[in-house]
């Protein structure tokens, strides 16, 4: 499983859609070439509609916010999204 991040930052709350396209330059060789894009919507909520951030003080692959130099001071660091 592959996760992503996007950082929305900034961006007016609202519906967007989001467009993966995989080997658009033809690179790969393929029987079809048709399948190689997905669209889907994503939400961007309003701030008071999120929940409050976890804090990952106890995530062992980022040491926490006290690893990272660019805290947020929200429960993220700058460099974890």
């Amino acid at each position: 499983m592959i996760a992503l991040q996007i950082d929305v930052t900034g961006l007016t709350p609202g519906t967007y859609t989001m467009r993966l396209e995989v080997n658009k330059a033809r690179v790969l060789p393929e029987a079809d070439y048709t399948n190689n894009v997905a669209e889907f919507p994503i939400v961007v909520p309003a701030d008071s509609d999120l929940p409050p951030p976890v804090n990952p003080a106890g995530c062992p692959q980022h040491g926490g916010c006290s690893s990272c130099s660019n805290s947020r001071g929200c429960g993220w660091c700058a460099s974890m999204g």
